[in-house]
């Protein structure tokens, strides 16, 4: 997923918990509701943060993290593990 993409996913899911919390009145149900803590869905509404958690990031539908390994070659390129 490109940065633009994980943004868009970013806002959707921020625009999706404020709507939530609209119709359930406090954060404390939307946590509830979602299988994460008050705090939690306040800060990914409020301030836009980014959960590293997996099971987190899922229950509120961020993508998943992957991690790939990058080596500096002799000449100072990168390449990827397994190249």
């Amino acid at each position: 997923m490109t940065a633009q993409g994980l943004a868009t996913a970013c806002s959707d899911i921020q625009a999706r918990l404020i709507e939530l919390h609209a119709h359930l009145g406090t954060w404390r149900a939307v946590g509830l509701e979602l299988g994460v803590s008050s705090g939690m869905a306040w800060r990914v509404a409020n301030e836009g943060y980014e959960p590293k958690n997996p099971e987190i990031r899922k229950k509120l539908g961020f993508p998943q993290i992957i991690q790939q390994t990058v080596y500096r070659t002799p000449k100072g390129t990168f390449r990827k593990a397994g190249e």
